[in-house]
This record gives structure tokens, C-alpha cells and sequence, in this order.
């Protein structure tokens, strides 16, 4: 089943010609939020570069908004981690299972977060793009959220894959959560009509089949103000224990082919 909208959401390429390719995601357009834990660089992490094991005070969005930063708090701080998937460092949160690698300090319930979202407020089209790995696969992880679930949240129900978008919560069928590298694409349009077209789901370059329980939403939550990293969005519980590699908010709906682009970006980047 190919993946795509109505007319307006036309593949950016036609027959014939080569598809989109990106070697960055910043040369798409609108890509307000983008964090990259690949490199230990000044201008990704803290205020200087990081070994690995250190602490993550502060991720910096390397999107439009650059002061958007992700921040953690004393005893909460995941870590980074160097040389994980492909080469490439990650975050790790929460992970207190075994074998976790040498230097993982004692902390618990390890989150990032930022205060406020405005930008992430009645957006009418969005697309969130995400490459994590569990590292348990139990119930009730969240990996991203904002306030409620009428902004956004991808997680976990200990089998299934669960998600949130403009006010309607989902489970994605036939499908089952492991402890392997993934990449997520979920592509909102609040001017189309019904669930399965307002909101898509590609998992590893698929679609996916969604189960839908309320109506997704003409736009995002009007007044989220928190957008967390490793937890819910009350911020204090369903803590997610993994990996997470890259983080996206375009506020745009990305047609098929960038969708692809992106896609066939992070499958060479990280090896998946």
C-alpha cells in the first residue's frame, strides 16, 4: 500500500527522475527541532564536548529554533554514550537492566525536557520523525510526549506500539516491540478527512495499520507547555528505558518523497 496523502501531498519526484536525496535533514524545509546524539560535539551537548558516559545537561536543538534546548535535571540526567549503533553515539535513558555499559551512573527516571512549546501549539500539519531502540520491552514506556495527548507522545504498551496526535490516541497493529534500532515517521494533516488520513504512520519504511481510539484533530493541543524526552506527559512516570539516536519536528506535513528521503537518510546514517 503506498504511502501518501491526497493531490496536495504529491511525491516530489516523478517517473524518470532519481528520487530525493538528503545527506542532512536540515535541507528540508521547516525543521524547527532536530536533535542528533551522533556526535559528542560543543554544539550538541553541554557546553563543551563530551567522553562517553558523561551526562546530558542540556541537548541542543539543532533545528530553526536553536535556544530550544533539551535540558535535564541533577539526578535524572541520562547519559551519552559513544560508538553504539553504526559508529554513532546516543542518549540513553533510565537504564538500570543488565548489561548496561561501563560508566552508567545509579540515576533513575532520567528525562530531558523543555518549557515552553509555543511553536508546537495548533499546528494544523506536523511531521515528527524519531530513531530509538528499547532496551525493555515492558509495559507503559513513553519515549517522547508533550502535556497531553492532544500534542503528541510515541511509546510503548509492553507488545504493541502506542502514539498520540491532535487529541486521539493509537496502537499500531500487527506489529511487535523489541529491542532493535527503529526509525518512526508519523505525518499529521488536520485538513484531511478521517483518522487514517489526518494521521500516518511509517515504521522501518512501512506503513503501518493504526487502531484509533477518539478523533484525531484539525491541529496539535493549543496550550501544551512541556515536551518531554524518556517519560509521560505528566513528566513523571512510564519512564523509557533506550536509546535514542535522532529526534525531528517539521511544522509541515512532508510529502512522500521527503518522507523517503528522510527515511533512506537515517537507514544509511545509522545501519538500519
Amino acid at each position: 500500500m503506498p504511502f501518501g496523502f491526497t493531490s496536495s501531498f504529491n511525491r516530489s519526484f516523478k517517473a524518470g527522475e532519481r528520487p530525493l536525496s538528503i545527506t542532512s535533514a536540515s535541507q528540508l524545509p521547516n525543521l524547527e527541532v532536530w536533535y542528533d546524539a551522533s556526535q559528542s560535539l560543543s554544539t550538541t551537548f553541554n557546553s563543551g564536548v563530551i567522553t562517553s558516559g558523561t551526562e546530558v545537561t542540556s541537548w541542543h536543538n539543532a533545528g530553526g529554533l536553536t535556544s530550544h534546548d533539551w535540558n535535564s535535571t541533577g539526578g535524572r540526567r541520562p547519559e551519552w554514550f559513544s560508538n553504539i549503533k553504526n559508529g554513532y553515539g546516543v542518549v540513553r535513558f533510565n537504564n538500570t537492566t543488565s548489561g548496561t555499559p561501563t560508566g552508567e551512573d545509579a540515576d533513575n527516571n532520567e528525562i530531558l525536557s523543555i518549557n515552553p512549546i509555543a511553536y508546537l501549539q495548533s499546528l494544523s500539519a506536523t511531521t515528527m520523525v524519531l530513531l530509538y531502540r528499547s532496551l525493555s520491552t515492558s509495559a507503559g514506556r513513553r519515549i517522547i510526549t508533550t502535556t497531553n495527548t492532544s500534542g503528541f507522545q510515541w511509546g510503548q504498551n509492553g507488545t504493541q506500539y502506542v502514539g498520540g496526535f491532535a487529541g486521539a490516541t493509537f496502537t499500531v497493529d500487527t506489529v511487535t516491540v523489541d529491542t532493535n534500532f527503529h526509525h518512526v515517521v508519523i505525518v499529521f494533516d488536520g485538513s484531511q478527512t478521517g483518522n487514517a488520513n489526518r494521521l500516518k504512520v511509517k515504521l522501518d519504511g512501512d506503513p503501518v495499520t493504526l487502531t484509533f481510539t477518539g478523533t484525531v484533530g484539525t491541529t496539535t493541543n493549543p496550550s501544551a507547555s512541556d515536551f518531554y524526552g524518556g517519560c509521560d506527559s505528566a513528566g513523571n512516570n512510564n519512564y523509557f528505558i533506550g536509546d535514542m539516536g535522532e529526534c525531528m519536528i517539521f511544522t509541515r506535513a512532508l510529502n512522500t518523497g521527503e518522507v523517503l528521503a528522510v527515511e533512506t537518510y537515517l537507514s544509511n546514517k545509522w545501519g538500519i
